[in-house]
């Protein structure tokens, strides 16, 4: 099995990231159109849209729909509506540096720098690997930098080199980033993005916590042609209560937005009108920094195992491993004296390695991640940028069973 087709059946987070693009895909955007056919990934993930798609020739009206095709219609407007936005927001702010953690793979990149926009994409390592190479073919003409880096967002490192590629200041996007982490990883992400904000200024755009509420003003407005207000129950501010933030709600409605959505014309008046009033005082959250806040707290440990170079830190209870090169018998005494002595009397809540640069691991380097496994509290380690063959090693001695891969 290849490593796409593996990653895909395998990781949550990569069936994500390729849901947007089919979706933008199947509504006719030009360059998910494209990127889809290039990575092989239109036919085995294709999605039918009623009404929009080449394959479908019995749409009549939305009443006709099945339940099932409704569903893949209104899923369809949230989603070109929420990127549309987004991008529409990002632009607003002025700012020709654009930081989009969490990118997944769109169009955004390649339509931000075509139009002079220094954009840089930070995902997985996976995602970003395709996504560099789909994007070669733009960002040679393209007059903004393109760029996409495999992040690890709760890592601080990995999210200021990203940011480092821009210039100053910048638009930060996460988009539905936050939605898939826990509360200590989204506690991590805070700190990143409020260091980024730091060093270059600028704001942060977000949806947080309100996507659910997005997608139930669509699903009332286009199943019931019932508008749903929601702006009594958004009144809470969700970032000022984290020290050095400052908050302002920004308007997360237009209407040229809406009727350029493909889906727009085979919805009735009636759920037209739903939708224009529930997304009337709809809002997204701007972030800035308080400039007179002093910085998070950030309980910071780190070091280096001289023997095989990998690396090694743990920020506020989370360990970071970076792998290099062969785990083995030579090497692995040196890691596991750096291991013990990073992690004496601290606690690990959870592990997150980078396989990246490992090109070979022996049993007695699993030996040493076991080791991990039991001094953390979720017994599991989240592995990224593994090679197929080092998964391979993972699979056939069980330790796939402790791992979570991306």
């Amino acid at each position: 099995m290849s490593k796409l087709k593996w990653h895909g059946k395998a990781d949550p987070t990569f069936l994500t990231a390729v849901e947007t693009p089919r979706i933008l895909a199947a509504a006719g955007d030009p360059i998910c159109k494209k990127m889809m056919k290039h990575l092989r990934l239109h036919k085995e993930n294709q999605l039918i849209i009623p009404g929009l798609d080449e394959a479908d020739e019995s749409f009549a009206s939305f009443d006709s729909l099945s339940v099932r095709d409704r569903i893949a219609l209104t899923r369809s407007a949230i989603v070109q509506y929420r990127f549309q936005m987004l991008n529409s927001l990002a632009l607003d702010t002025g700012f020709r540096n654009v930081l989009d953690l969490g990118a997944g793979m769109t169009s955004r990149g390649a339509s931000f720098s075509s139009g002079g926009i220094n954009y840089v994409g930070g995902d997985l390592p996976l995602t970003t690997h395709l996504m560099e190479k789909e994007m070669n073919r733009y960002a040679a003409s393209a007059p903004g930098l393109l760029a996409y880096l495999s992040v690890d967002v709760t890592n601080p490192a990995y999210c200021m080199a990203a940011a480092r590629q821009l210039g100053s200041p910048l638009c930060i996007l996460t988009e539905d980033l936050l939605e898939g982490l826990t509360e200590d990883e989204k506690g991590l992400l805070l700190q990143n993005i409020q260091a980024i904000l730091r060093e270059h200024g600028g704001c942060w755009i977000s949806l947080y916590p309100w996507q659910n509420a997005l997608e139930e003003i669509f699903t009332l407005a286009i199943h019931s042609s019932n508008p749903i207000f929601l702006s009594s129950e958004k009144e809470e501010k969700v970032f000022s209560s984290v020290p050095g933030f400052l908050e302002e709600p920004i308007s997360f409605y237009s209407e040229e937005v809406l009727e350029r959505m493909s889906v727009w014309q085979f919805l009735g008046e009636a759920q037209k009108r739903a939708l224009k009033e529930g997304l009337s005082d709809f809002t997204a959250v701007k972030v800035t920094l308080d400039p007179d806040s002093a910085p998070l707290e950030v309980k910071r440990r780190s070091c280096v195992a001289e023997e095989s170079g990998s690396m090694l830190m743990l920020v506020n209870g989370i360990l970071y491993v970076k792998l290099v090169g062969r785990l083995d018998s030579i090497s692995t005494p040196d890691l596991l004296e750096s291991f013990e002595k990073l992690v004496a009397n601290e606690e690990i809540k959870s592990i997150r390695v980078d396989a990246a640069s490992l090109d070979y691991i022996s049993s007695a380097g699993l030996r040493i991640l076991m080791k991990m496994i039991k001094r953390s509290e979720n017994k599991t380690i989240r592995v990224i940028g593994a090679s197929e063959e080092i998964m391979e090693i993972f699979r056939k001695t069980a330790f796939a069973d402790w791992m979570e891969f991306s």
